[in-house]
């Protein structure tokens, strides 16, 4: 049976019980938990916020809110926030995941468009704090940590018992045994480089703690270097070189950083070196700031890596004799370290005749 209805006009609207006006998309937001921002035309400069988007800013007014966020990069690089504008266009909906710089957490947003009676489209972003993803990265590096922790113990034991059977120690040893235990001496001080180079690394991610500083003359820090060096510089080949230091240079760092740093770069020297060459390094004025540089003799630093050189786990392979590699941690390492303490670090380097890195730190006058 068909039912018609004579008053029934599809034009017009469906009657309403009430004549309430709707609320605003504001009005909604506003009570929401959720942080929500609204921008419209762009995604440079929101023209809303409820109150759960200023505590994720750590702000309470939004005065100050808007300027941190203007600041933050939330959307990413430049690139990534066209290529999410490209999204919304197309699908009406995209997703984003960046570490902002107004937070020290991983924001999650997701955005809807829509477009105002002009056709202007604006945007509703709706945020979260990725707590889930942070404390994955914890567990990771506590895992991380004691494994590099529990591997060093056994490691070191061994490298002991390789060294109570050098030749002067159990006697004479055939040509084969000697190659054979210097093998194994050398792979195991290449794990044990490495384990450091993983706690080095882990301890500067992990620790929030800010070493105290202290104006540290450079005269005897660079020498006892040189010194404690020397005996590795005679195992790989190499001279360490320290040149003549002005008593009167200080600088204003956290000492065992300065000492790990000096340390690292220079290993990094010998292993890029030929036997038979040398490392020289030395400390000089630059206005306000003093600089360190480190140079070695070796073959260069491959261009294809010069870019991310600083990066986590970049790794060189020296084009030399003893085919030592890198863990891909020990320029990482130097780079935070001089950063904590208002530093840079920089190189230059050329096929065929070396590298030199110089490691630029506050100046101090010297008491």
């Amino acid at each position: 049976m068909n039912h018609t209805n004579s008053d029934f006009n599809p034009a017009a609207p469906p009657a309403m019980a009430s004549q309430s006006p709707l609320p605003s998309p504001e009005d909604l937001c506003a009570v929401m938990p959720t942080p929500v921002l609204m921008f419209k035309g762009d995604l440079d400069h929101p023209i809303y916020m409820n109150a759960a988007a200023l505590e994720l800013l750590g702000e309470d007014r939004i005065e100050s809110a808007l300027a941190k966020l203007h600041n933050s990069a939330l959307f990413g690089s430049s690139e990534e926030k066209e290529k999410l504008l490209g999204t919304l266009q197309s699908a009406g909906y995209a997703e984003f995941s960046t570490q902002p710089r107004c937070v020290t957490d991983t924001i999650i947003g997701n955005i809807y468009t829509s477009a105002d009676q002009n056709g202007v489209p604006f945007y509703i972003t709706f945020l979260r704090l990725e707590a889930k993803l942070k404390k994955q990265k914890q567990f990771a590096q506590d895992v991380n940590s004691v494994i590099t922790h529990e591997l060093r113990t056994p490691l070191t034991s061994i490298k002991g018992a390789l060294e109570m059977l050098q030749p002067k120690v159990v006697g004479p040893l055939s040509d084969k045994a000697t190659a054979l235990l210097k093998i194994a001496h050398t792979n195991c001080d290449r794990m044990l480089e490495l384990i450091q180079d993983m706690l080095d690394s882990n301890e500067q991610t992990q620790t929030k703690k800010t070493a105290e500083r202290e104006v540290t003359a450079l005269a005897p820090v660079l020498s006892n270097i040189a010194t404690s060096l020397q005996g590795y510089g005679t195992y790989h080949g190499v001279e360490i070189r320290l040149k003549s230091v002005d008593d009167t240079l200080a600088v204003n760092v956290v000492p065992s950083h300065l000492i790990k740093i000096v340390t690292n770069l220079i290993s990094n020297a010998v292993k890029a070196s030929q036997k038979g060459q040398h490392v020289e390094f030395w400390a000089e004025t630059a206005e306000d700031k003093i600089k360190i540089l480190v140079k070695d003799n070796g073959s260069g630093i491959p261009a294809e890596i010069q870019d991310r050189l600083f990066d986590k786990f970049t790794r060189s392979q020296w084009l030399n004799e003893k085919s030592t590699g890198s863990s891909g941690l020990g320029l990482n390492i130097v780079k935070t370290l001089a950063e904590t303490m208002d530093g840079s670090v920089s190189f230059v380097s050329d096929a065929g005749k070396g590298s030199t890195f110089c490691v630029t730190l506050p100046k101090a006058p010297l008491a």
